[in-house]
């Protein structure tokens, strides 16, 4: 099931981000609430059959080249949900959204050393537009991906 964000989330959230990603790479809580108050960004949220967080993943809007654009922020599954479908339900619901407000640009980046999530986003019509030196944590490069949608 695939439901919107809502306040009480923020922990689990969070708390989800930090088992997904390397210090360097995940959010602080403030970081996420930041994202989460924003109000070009949306956040869905993936639960399980027992109502657990299987995933989430948050979206911002944003102009590039003066183009209405879709960023992903972050996209978390948790790792027992992985290769089960989560991260491509999320994926899927905000491109829909993106189409529904006639948005034709969406746009990640992903760290050059995660060659699962690269391979993971190539499958979803994505392709690398660039690289960003020391992107993460000051260390790690990462991938500019992006799709027409």
């Amino acid at each position: 099931m695939i439901r919107r964000f809502q306040r009480r989330d923020l922990g689990e959230l969070h708390q989800l981000d930090q088992v997904c990603f390397s210090p360097e790479v995940a959010y602080s809580k403030s970081d996420l609430k930041y994202f989460l108050a924003n109000p070009r960004c949306s956040c869905w949220i993936a639960q399980g059959p027992q109502q657990e967080l299987a995933g989430f993943i948050i979206l911002e809007r944003a102009r590039r080249g003066g183009v209405p654009s879709g960023h992903i922020v972050t996209i978390d599954v948790n790792p027992a949900e992985r290769r089960r479908g989560v991260g491509s339900l999320l994926m899927h619901t905000a491109e829909e959204q993106m189409k529904q407000e006639g948005i034709t640009l969406m746009s990640l980046e992903v760290a050059a050393n995660n060659i699962a999530a690269q391979t993971f986003y190539r499958g979803l019509g994505f392709i690398t537009s660039g690289r960003i030196a020391n992107y993460y944590g000051g260390r790690i490069d990462a991938e500019s991906m992006e799709k027409a949608i």
